[in-house]
């Protein structure tokens, strides 16, 4: 079944599925719902980056270059993938988050500071491609993931889990 190898798929499913048949009730074309008993696979957490974990990214992955420059954006910042992609050097401490529409104003960490100026940034936004256009969320992914492993990290340590690493 889809929700053993994909429980995300099995869940969108299961809700797509209880909201048809809610809608046979109303009209009378159902007298209850089958989907209700079915309960939604658990999905668990992601990782979150332990300090050595962090300390073997950094030692990898020095100032100066994109891999460092992304880790300290998700780190310091706090924000999701689709909000660090697209802070701009123009407004490094507000941003507007994308999922909440919530403004915020996040106060430059020492650390983060020190990875803008050392760069590689060569256009508006401070992660951007090797042109410096705007850099899609699924790529800032990738590239996390891709440095982590190359910084012999497991594949657990995602960019989702700098950000929970940064509540901590």
């Amino acid at each position: 079944p889809i929700g053993r190898e994909k429980p995300g798929m099995g869940n969108l499913a299961r809700a797509i599925l209880m909201r048809l048949m809610s809608y046979a009730i109303k009209k009378n074309l159902r007298n209850d719902n089958p989907v209700s008993g079915i309960e939604a696979y658990n999905i668990g957490t992601r990782h979150t980056w332990t300090d050595a974990e962090l300390d073997a990214f950094r030692q990898r992955w020095p100032l100066g270059t994109r891999e460092r420059l992304a880790f300290a954006v998700l780190l310091y910042s706090g924000q999701r993938v689709s909000d660090a992609v697209k802070l701009k050097r123009s407004d490094v401490l507000t941003i507007t988050q994308k999922k909440t529409g919530t403004p915020l104003n996040i106060p430059v960490h020492p650390a983060l500071a020190r990875a803008i100026k050392a760069g590689p940034s060569n256009g508006i936004y401070l992660i951007g491609n090797v042109n410096g256009r705007p850099m899609k969320a699924q790529t800032l992914t990738k590239l996390i993931s891709t440095a982590a492993e190359r910084a012999g990290l497991q594949p657990h340590c995602v960019a989702h889990g700098l950000r929970k690493a940064a509540m901590r």
